[in-house]
């Protein structure tokens, strides 16, 4: 089964956001779909069908960093964190062997460097994983750095490469 993308729209200060250039690059690259997502919680009512892998931007982060956690948490600007589902779990963990991927990316020579992440934050990216980690655990979120969208397409083109030549 090949994987399904998704990467979110630019929004506030972000006028540009990578995640969406790696996920239609891998998409393309795979001759499967990508889904532009907004930035907003909205994304707690999508529902996905098999393995998806979704990106985010993480605008401080130097790496490429795929996340093994989804935390019961969201926090919007200026308000307190809540949970995103009141009777949920704490967490969700990805079922896919982060290092393993992490190893063959690195290990294939790129500009970028391929790191695990236990934090995929309190806005929308981990309210989007979380919700698609209840629906099924064989899920992937990735935080994507800033960078120039050739740099985002080849991210994509590679990610999606990898990603074709392993079975789900």
């Amino acid at each position: 089964m090949k994987a399904q993308y998704t990467g979110f729209e630019p929004r506030g200060d972000i006028t540009y956001n990578p995640s969406w250039d790696v996920a239609s690059a891998a998409a393309e690259i795979s001759g499967t779909s990508a889904q532009l997502l907004p930035v907003s919680l909205d994304v707690l009512n999508l529902v996905f069908e098999g393995f998806v892998i979704h990106f985010g931007v993480a605008a401080t982060r130097e790496y490429v960093e795929f996340e093994r956690y989804a935390h019961n948490i969201k926090k919007i600007e200026t308000q307190d964190s809540v949970k995103i589902f009141e009777n949920g779990k704490t967490a969700y963990e990805t079922q896919l062997d982060l290092g393993q991927h992490i190893f063959a990316l690195n290990e294939s020579k790129s500009d970028w460097s391929f790191r695990e992440s236990r934090d995929a934050g309190t806005f929308v990216c981990n309210s989007l994983y979380y919700s698609s980690l209840a629906q099924n655990l064989n899920r992937l979120f990735i935080h994507v750095p800033m960078m120039k969208p050739e740099s985002a397409q080849a991210l994509g083109r590679k990610i999606g490469l990898h990603f074709d030549k392993v079975s789900f």
